[in-house]
């Protein structure tokens, strides 16, 4: 469909009869998070979008944080991919390889780094010691517990105490315990959203909540244990899409590079789904640049029909409490791939198209001054020289293996 020819986004009315609206909003009690991230799926959420949308076949989130997708699909049965641009998130979401075992095999797994952690001395919360136990460790799975370890019991400090080693044992062992265990393959890739590793037509369905524009710098979460593992961090900033980080001369050029970003992750999407599958997006309402909401659903609909091979078939929204009480709304935008009659063509190069979604986005932003209405006007002028973000190279130091 030609972007000029799109149903308005603030007029396509909300999908009432599908889902429970108590099922989107998570009403009365809700689970916890397994793994400790910022800005996560709700687990129920995951869980009832997947039992409505999903036809069987692998899910794909192409943002996959902490992994929540991977945990809810073996849950269900489904292999899944995640793809995640922070080495962080990779760390976290790769406990969940660990449900592709037996839970003897998982906790002979964990009481081997246990034993070698404290035979290393970093039980005494020496944060050398316990960075070499982890570099010592060689066995696959004992791997992805060692690290998970020491990135939780550094967290977002400079060194390890004692208390938060047993924390980090604790929830890790308490994974390693709780985990399903599932004949579905799990896999993660330390990656680019824009670029998969899948094969054409791979997966059945994308279930993701990508990031939002200006909300949070995430390769700053554990830092500086990514950069002690051999991690390098700045790939991940740079790629990272709407960074507050990004364009700090004029904030609103960030609207039309997440256009572009968004845009180059569709058509990704586009050719890894099988045709006939669903794609199902969750994304936070209202975005704040410099005092302007920013459209965020809005962006992901018009780059989504504006390339082509995508069909709006559902519009739900959901609202809960953030931790400081705001009342925050999501809208979860499902798409059909077009079949294989259907012939998609991709109408448009998702460059050129992420210029023309954010100029438009940002011609309607309601300026919060006089400062501000300028600072719009010149991004407006100036989105023919903003390109995607650099694709992330995960280089690591000597220390990473």
């Amino acid at each position: 469909m030609l972007l000029a020819e799109a149903v308005p986004y603030s007029d396509v009315p909300f999908t009432r009869d599908a889902i429970p609206q108590r099922l989107l909003d998570i009403e009365g009690g809700r689970r916890v998070n397994a793994l400790p991230w910022r800005g996560q799926f709700s687990p129920e959420l995951v869980e009832v979008l997947l039992k409505t949308y999903s036809e069987g076949g692998l899910v794909l989130d192409p943002f996959c944080g902490s992994g929540t997708t991977l945990l809810e699909a073996a849950q269900e049965g489904l292999p899944s991919h995640g793809v995640e641009v922070n080495p962080a998130a990779q760390i976290l979401a790769n406990l969940y390889l660990l449900s592709n075992h037996e839970k003897d095999v998982r906790l002979r797994a964990f009481g081997s780094v246990e034993s070698r952690l404290r035979a290393s001395g970093a039980a005494a919360h020496q944060t050398a010691a316990l960075l070499e136990m982890v570099r010592r460790v060689d066995d696959p799975l004992g791997v992805l517990i060692a690290r998970a370890i020491f990135l939780l019991a550094l967290n977002n400090g400079d060194r390890v105490s004692e208390k938060s080693l047993g924390r980090a044992l604790g929830l890790v062992e308490n994974l390693v315990l709780r985990l399903p265990s599932s004949c579905s393959e799990i896999s993660v890739e330390l990656g680019d959203s824009r670029h998969i590793s899948l094969p054409d037509g791979g997966a059945g369905m994308v279930l993701t909540s990508p990031p939002y524009v200006n909300v949070f710098n995430y390769h700053q979460n554990y830092r500086k244990a990514v950069e002690l593992l051999g991690y390098e961090v700045l790939p991940a900033a740079r790629a990272e899409f709407g960074s507050n980080r990004k364009h700090r001369q004029n904030r609103f050029l960030t609207v039309v590079q997440y256009a572009q970003d968004i845009g180059l992750t569709l058509r990704e999407s586009v050719r890894v789904v099988r045709p006939g599958g669903i794609s199902v997006w969750v994304i936070g309402r209202e975005s704040s640049v410099r005092g302007s909401a920013v459209p965020n659903p809005r962006i992901v609909y018009e780059m989504a029909l504006g390339i082509g091979g995508l069909e709006l078939i559902g519009k739900h929204e959901r609202k809960f409490r953030s931790r400081y009480g705001a009342l925050v709304y999501e809208d979860i935008l499902v798409f059909r791939h077009a079949g294989i009659g259907d012939s998609p063509v991709l109408a448009e190069d998702p460059v050129v198209l992420g210029r023309e979604v954010g100029r438009g986005v940002l011609e309607s932003l309601s300026p919060s001054g006089v400062e501000r209405e300028m600072e719009i006007a010149q991004a407006i002028e100036g989105a023919d020289r903003v390109g995607p973000s650099v694709p992330p190279d995960h280089g690591l130091h000597s220390g990473q293996r």
